[in-house]
């Protein structure tokens, strides 16, 4: 499976690079910072359902953007996070560099997928390589934690358990290969209305991201142990139903009040297949983890027939690098 994880070259001057989504198998709140950020604590996975750039380099040093989605067209560019990342990227490029951006949105807004921060990623991902300015990743993730604290984790992508407002990385063990059903409805909630709401929320229920952390651990160990033996991604399958004990997300508290909804998707994709479904970031996409693509497969005619005005997206967990 290709995992969009490399730019494709074009003509010269010209690259195309694909910006996964992602989604929370945990998210825990577990502070505050003085400035009144919330620190974080979640274990983060992209999955293969991607919005796609074509960056032309050009000789007016100016950066250009334009996408096929309406709410993007109507955002000034300058408020544009794809555009903040070139802008901030030619101070590293020869005088006189400009950008010209096409952007292919597929990952839906307000759905806690982390399109707008996957797209920031891919743009300095794309120039970095395009202009052959040889930043790693690490130097690439210092620059994008300035544009959204999802921005680092959309950089190096994968599994990882991201902490602080998000921008403390740990590698974690490859979860690649899972079946992953996604159902974002109409009506969303802003990230600063939800946390807002939290704030004020008394009776919380916070995921074990230790025991997820362990789950993790102990997959990749009966992963090594089983290469000599043929071993593909696809087994890691058999390990769905332990993630999916351990899967949870603290804003499902506050979110399933003001919007029934997710919590009636959630229900409706396990009474289908899904061994687990969750509320990914703070909404208001809802995912479901299968066992098999033929599950997944049931599971999403079975939810097309019932949600009608839903966005409904079968992809799988995939590892970029």
């Amino acid at each position: 499976m290709d995992d969009g994880s490399a730019g494709k070259p074009g003509r010269t001057g010209e690259i195309m690079v694909k910006a996964p989504a992602k989604i929370n198998l945990t998210l825990d709140i577990t502070g505050t910072r003085e400035d009144g950020y919330h620190l974080l604590k979640m274990v983060m996975q992209t999955v293969s359902l991607y919005d796609e750039l074509e960056i032309r380099k050009n000789s007016s040093g100016k950066v250009t953007l334009s996408s096929n989605r309406h709410f993007v067209k109507k955002l000034p560019a300058k408020d544009n996070l794809v555009y903040k990342a070139a802008v901030k990227m030619q101070e590293l490029c020869p005088e006189g560099t400009g950008f010209d951006i096409k952007l292919r949105k597929n990952i839906p807004s307000e759905a806690g997928l982390a399109g707008g921060s996957a797209d920031c990623a891919a743009a300095l991902k794309g120039i970095n390589q395009l202009m052959g300015l040889g930043l790693s990743e690490a130097e690439l993730a210092d620059i994008g934690v300035k544009f959204g604290a999802d921005v680092p984790f959309c950089v190096y992508g994968g599994t990882k358990l991201c902490e602080g407002i998000g921008e403390k990385i740990t590698p974690l063990n490859d979860l690649a290969g899972i079946p992953v059903l996604i159902v974002k409805p109409k009506k969303g909630m802003s990230t600063e209305e939800v946390y807002s709401d939290y704030d004020r929320e008394d009776d919380i229920e916070h995921p074990d991201n230790e025991a997820m952390l362990d789950i993790i651990a102990e997959i990749d160990a009966n992963s090594a142990a089983a290469e000599e033996d043929d071993y593909t991604n696809a087994e890691i399958t058999d390990h769905v139903y332990d993630i999916c004990r351990y899967i949870g997300n603290v804003l499902e508290t506050v979110v399933i009040p003001e919007l029934p909804i997710i919590g009636e998707i959630k229900e409706n994709l396990e009474n289908y297949g899904a061994l687990g479904s969750l509320m990914s970031g703070s909404g208001s996409a809802v995912y479901g983890l299968f066992d098999s693509v033929e599950a997944m497969l049931f599971a999403e005619h079975e939810m097309k027939r019932i949600y009608k005005d839903c966005k409904i997206y079968s992809c799988m967990t995939v590892n970029e690098n």
